[in-house]
């Protein structure tokens, strides 16, 4: 693995090798309606006798959603031939097939109006010791902060290097614990996050040669402090580690095992703090990851400022950046109960939905604001009745 390119620079010494591929084409020598599988190993060789099933997935308003499959064995030649399959745009087709409890999917396909389709699928040796697989991890955290706490997104790019299929069984990696609100990607294979109760998440399912990516949400609550330290377990044989969170003033990011953090652009035109480390071969691997998050911003209004700044720093236009400094002009709690307070909140709400319906603030930006704004008016509504006695 790794080497030079033709024009001189050092590649990748992760990169991923080229793997066979898993492909449904029509064509014109099959008759409408007709799905060839053809089942190859690794080395793109016949598997004969190999138990292929044909799933069928029909989406109707009328009959909703209905789930058929069938089940043949390749003849000598490695391929099974479905004949008279319904064609019609509610209807979707899957091939997968069985080895040593892994299991191989080719892409899922529709039938064509007038000729068959061939469906290549490969099946590979399994290996479920991770040791034995040719597998290297990219991880990336990022993080962003909410009203009342800290949603992490998680990414796992898998690159299977080698001719074996792993298959992950009993993998499970270290959350904080005091993590909430997960939730993961949904998979088309068996590919799957799955959170265990009190222990993190388990990693689990094929991977077969090529590239795989998984991806899950989780939260941390926020208590009103102005830094947070917490560790999370890392993959197996993690090549690349990326960890960051969107640009809000003050705040600074730390991992342990990586470099200093540094602004870096998005592709949506924002900015995020950011540190990566790439592994180098025989490297000794890092099983977990220390991240510190400092300058949090309080509770109330400065957190309010602070999600406003970064809906400013991801590209909103001008309008928002007037109503971050309204926000900014209500932090003195001299003036949280004033009328005035409750006044520069209105015109802030109008403002906003003005800008919307013009077009200038997207609906994503409108309501994460919109809801601010409306529940600090609330609560200075509160504060004023309470100054009352009422």
């Amino acid at each position: 693995m790794g080497g030079m390119e033709a024009n001189g620079q050092a590649t990748n010494p992760h990169a991923l090798a080229e793997a066979p591929e898993n492909a449904s084409r029509e064509d014109e020598a099959l008759a409408k309606g007709t799905i060839r599988i053809r089942v190859r190993n690794e080395k793109g060789e016949p598997v004969a006798n190999q138990v292929v099933i044909l799933g069928v997935l029909e989406n109707s308003v009328a009959k909703g959603e209905r789930r058929e499959q069938f089940n043949k064995l390749t003849d000598a030649s490695g391929d099974a031939v479905f004949e008279s399959q319904r064609v019609a745009s509610g209807l979707a087709y899957r091939v997968r097939t069985f080895r040593e409890g892994a299991v191989f999917f080719a892409p899922p396909f529709t039938l064509g109006e007038t000729r068959g389709t061939n469906v290549l699928i490969h099946v590979f040796p399994v290996v479920r010791e991770v040791e034995k697989a040719q597998i290297a991890f990219e991880t990336v955290l990022f993080s962003e902060l909410r009203d009342d706490r800290i949603q992490f997104d998680e990414v796992f790019t898998i690159h299977n290097l080698g001719s074996s299929a792993w298959l992950a069984e009993g993998v499970t990696l270290a959350l904080p614990k005091a993590a909430t609100g997960f939730s993961a990607q949904q998979s088309m294979s068996d590919q799957a996050v799955t959170q265990l109760d009190g222990k993190g998440i388990s990693l689990r399912g094929t991977f077969a040669p090529g590239e795989h990516r998984l991806s899950f949400r989780w939260q941390l609550p926020l208590r009103n402090e102005s830094e947070m330290n917490f560790t999370i377990g890392l993959p197996p044989h993690v090549a690349i580690i990326r960890v960051g969170t969107a640009v809000i003033p003050g705040l600074s990011l730390r991992a342990s095992g990586l470099p200093p953090a540094q602004v870096s652009p998005l592709q949506d035109g924002g900015k995020a703090l950011m540190t990566e480390r790439l592994m180098k071969p025989k490297e000794k691997p890092l099983d977990e990851l220390q991240v510190t998050l400092a300058g949090l911003p309080e509770a109330g209004l400065g957190r309010l400022v602070g999600n406003i700044t970064y809906e400013i720093a991801s590209g909103v236009t001008a309008l928002v950046i007037a109503l971050a400094l309204v926000a900014w002009s209500l932090v003195s709690p001299k003036r949280r109960d004033t009328a005035g307070s409750r006044q520069a909140l209105l015109e802030a709400i109008t403002n906003l939905e003005d800008a919307h319906a013009r077009g200038d603030v997207g609906p994503k930006s409108f309501e994460h604001l919109r809801r601010e704004l409306l529940d600090q008016l609330a609560l200075s509504l509160l504060l004023g009745q309470s100054s009352r006695g009422v």
